[in-house]
């Protein structure tokens, strides 16, 4: 256990075990126990921290002032029995055993678990704590504003989760600690109107509008967006106000800065169909349904489809047609509900197009849950048709793929991907047993074994070969069986292509089948970060960087862009192009930061730019992942021999410290 606890969240205090408040005797010492704290485990340089607290001094003072400071920390730590500060020639860092940081923790547990998290977070970073350091003022800033969005996006999430279990109560409260922690965040005020909408107090979520809408003109002198005037409506419409209990329109998690250009071929983005069941826990099937939409539509290479993760950013939303058609570049958008009650089923969609807000299309479809696949059929056959009618006849004929005979295996299926998206081992391995479940049942169902083997094979792409010979075998088998059932279905091939490549260390035989998935299905941009991962491990950047792009094309916003973000890494560093390589690495590991050949890549172009400090901390991060990482062992464990430039890539995380 930490022997002490340093609470950054709401102010700044230190505790020892017994709980016991323990003081430093100047504000700088705190602030940089603060700044160590937030970064606990990583080296910092001396001439950072001693810029970052005394700037307005001579060198040689500063570097005084920080010996001074950190002998302050060091006596503190030695009082409560522990020792702090690791010095290690001009690098500098607190370890993260000897202390407990509330920051840290919150930063760890804000996806997989909002409600522990929201706990947390008792106010902004370092609140109502300042020192006379425009550097440190600066680096305050951008953190405590960082931390406030992840905060504010944490309780949406958590109110999410109350309203999911019934404890509207709950989740109205999180709510209002939402709008109080950003009153201008328009997002938070329609969360709240839709809760209490959904929980009777429809007049009150009426009075949360007006309040919004007086605080956003006297403060910005802008009227709420479209979305909150929709859902006033909603709730103010007797006839539709149950059906407020669906999350209103919120602000893209990821908005484009600058619209894509628009292809030259028919482009549509599929938006994820609200689930009308009121059950959420039928909120699933309504995903699948949207998801095999998508993909019926993408296995039509005369179109151009926008991916899965960019069209989902949406879900819940109160959209604007012509607002998302921009976002994404697309020149039509669609847009439906599902309701599933007993056997029974009923679809309704409808087509729009972008530029016009002109409806082409709508239809509503009742069903059987026996026949949904037929359903499924006749909704993109109609798409197709609205969209370009002389494609009609010759595509449709491509859309239909083979459909697993047992419905329960399907819908165990469609659960797992809802958890294996989610990327945590906890999650993986819970997807992992839906997936044998579904196989159980329907040992003709392909994409079920391939999702199974990706679960086996997740940890390899991260951190290397370091299954178990039996795991191994058994990723391989999935892989095998699932092209035996199932050869014709894109996302089979291009998964077992990767277990190909990253399993079976066969990226020639991986290669040959990533490529057969894109003839068939040009528009998955998850197989094309595929065909980029591989192109990498061949020696072949400008192929990867170009797929790698086009992945980003398909998906803008998608939440799984550290993939892409890695090709792209990879990719100019085997150019030795050092700068773009850094950035790509850097962005990658922002956005995962379990994503060791990111840092691997970071290390070695940091320390070919001669950026040495960001290339120790770097590899402090490798080894973090791998404390027994080294040369020989990386090339053990990560298919690197025919990079080009690999001299180099070796000479660079030598270089950074990586030991031989």
């Amino acid at each position: 256990m930490a022997n002490l606890a340093i609470k950054l969240l709401g102010g700044c205090t230190i505790s020892d075990g017994q709980g016991n408040e323990v003081s430093l005797p100047t504000r700088k010492a705190r602030a940089l126990l603060a700044f160590l704290a937030l970064s606990a485990g990583q080296w910092h340089g001396r001439e950072r921290l001693a810029g970052l607290l005394w700037s307005d001094r001579q060198e040689a003072q500063a570097r005084h002032s920080l010996t001074q400071a950190l002998g302050t920390i060091r006596k503190m730590g030695k009082a409560a029995g522990v020792g702090l500060i690791e010095s290690e020639g001009e690098r500098v860092r607190l370890l993260g055993t000897a202390t407990e940081v509330d920051a840290l923790a919150f930063r760890e547990m804000q996806e997989s678990d909002p409600t522990s998290a929201v706990e947390l977070f008792a106010g902004p970073l370092l609140d109502g704590f300042s020192v006379p350091d425009s550097a440190f003022d600066d680096w305050l800033k951008v953190e405590r504003a960082t931390l406030q969005d992840m905060a504010c996006e944490t309780f949406e999430r958590a109110a999410e989760h109350a309203k999911g279990h019934g404890d509207y109560r709950r989740a109205i409260d999180l709510a209002k600690r939402l709008v109080g922690l950003d009153p201008y965040r328009e997002a938070g005020h329609r969360l709240l109107m839709e809760l209490l909408a959904a929980s009777g107090a429809r007049t009150e979520a009426i009075r949360q509008y007006q309040a919004c809408e007086k605080l956003l003109r006297d403060e910005l002198g802008v009227e709420p967006a479209a979305g909150t005037k929709a859902l006033l409506e909603q709730i103010k419409d007797d006839e539709t106000a149950s059906a407020a209990t669906v999350t209103p329109d919120a602000e893209p998690a990821a908005p484009i800065s600058d619209s894509p250009p628009l292809p030259d071929i028919p482009s549509v983005a599929v938006l994820p169909f609200v689930n009308m069941s009121g059950d959420q826990e039928q909120e699933y099937f309504a995903d699948g349904i949207t998801d095999d939409l998508i993909t019926a539509l993408s296995n039509v290479q005369s179109f151009f489809v926008i991916a899965r993760n960019s069209s989902f950013v949406y879900k819940g939303q109160a959209v604007n047609t012509k607002t998302v058609a921009a976002q994404l570049g697309v020149h039509y958008v669609m847009e439906g509900s599902v309701r599933k009650a007993g056997g029974r089923i009923r679809v309704t969609a409808q087509l729009a197009e972008a530029a016009t807000g002109r409806q082409v299309w709508a239809k509503s479809y009742d069903s059987t849950l026996e026949d949904i696949f037929d359903l499924q059929d006749e909704i993109t056959a109609s798409v197709v048709g609205a969209i370009e009618p002389r494609l009609l006849e010759a595509e449709t004929r491509r859309i239909k793929q083979k459909r697993p005979e047992n419905l329960d295996a399907y819908d165990l299926v469609l659960r797992g991907l809802d958890l294996m998206n989610r990327l945590t081992p906890d999650n993986t391995a819970a997807a992992l047993r839906l997936f044998e479940t579904a196989i159980g049942l329907d040992p003709s169902f392909g994409r079920a074994y391939a999702c199974a083997s990706w679960c086996h094979r997740r940890h390899v792409q991260l951190a290397g070969m370091s299954l178990s010979l039996h795991d191994q075998r058994e990723c391989v088998r999935l892989a095998r069986v699932a092209l035996n059932v199932d050869a014709g279905d894109p996302y089979v091939l291009w998964q077992a292509g990767m277990t190909a490549a990253y399993v079976e260390r066969d990226p020639d035989a991986g290669m040959v089948l990533i490529d057969q998935s894109l003839q068939i299905n040009a528009n998955a941009n998850r197989a094309w970060l595929a065909s980029g991962l591989v192109r990498c491990m061949v020696g072949d950047p400008k192929m990867a960087i170009d797929h790698a792009e086009r992945a980003i094309r398909l998906s803008p916003l998608d939440t799984s862009m550290w993939v892409a973000h890695g090709v792209l890494a990879t990719a100019y560093l085997q150019l030795a192009r050092y700068e773009e390589s850094a950035h790509w690495a850097r962005s990658s590991t922002r956005r995962h930061i379990y994503n060791a050949p990111a840092f691997h890549v970071l290390a070695a172009s940091c320390a070919q730019l001669g950026l040495m400090d960001q290339a120790h901390e770097a590899i402090e991060h490798t080894l973090e992942f791998d404390p027994k990482l080294t040369i020989r062992r990386l090339e053990e464990i990560f298919l690197i021999s025919r990079y080009r430039n690999l001299d180099r890539f070796l000479e660079g995380l030598r270089k950074a410290g990586l030991p031989e």
